[in-house]
């Protein structure tokens, strides 16, 4: 991933899921991202959602 700096955190609790993170990518821009999955719950679908929003990020990232 062409990023000179990344950070992030994600948990979930009462079900709700979130990510959050800041990047610096080679070009010298700054990311910063959060993701809130408000009434999420340990069911397959929800999860394989977060994983495409991670996913979408991730790529955007890369092509930054």
């Amino acid at each position: 991933m062409p990023l000179s700096y990344w950070g992030g955190k994600g948990g979930s609790d009462l079900g709700m899921g979130s990510m959050a993170g800041y990047g610096i990518t080679r070009s010298g821009h700054h990311i910063i991202y959060a993701i809130l999955g408000a009434h999420m719950t340990r069911e397959q679908a929800d999860w394989r959602i977060l994983e495409d929003l991670l996913t979408w990020v991730f790529d955007t990232l890369a092509g930054s």
